[in-house]
């Protein structure tokens, strides 16, 4: 099954919803959570259960993934700058 994605803007869909698809799949309901919390924070104005600065973390853990990856060896986190 391919993966969908559904979504909606006022500034480049004119309010409608569009669901573009692709021939590959990658793992959306990773994202469920993040996004649900996400909405819950802009309804309610509490903040969001992950905060920018986690975010910011997993990144650099991707990032140190493919460096391993690259470079053939171990990158520890403390080699990924997140300022």
């Amino acid at each position: 099954m391919a993966s969908t994605l559904t979504y909606g803007s006022t500034e480049t869909t004119g309010g409608e919803w569009v669901s573009p698809s692709w021939d590959t799949m990658w793992f959306p309901h990773a994202f469920i959570g993040v996004m649900e919390q996400l909405q819950h924070a802009v309804e309610t104005g509490a903040p969001p259960a992950l905060s920018v600065a986690d975010n910011v973390k997993t990144m650099a853990l991707v990032e140190a993934g493919y460096r391993s990856m690259a470079q053939g060896r171990t990158v520890k986190l403390s080699e990924i700058s997140i300022d």
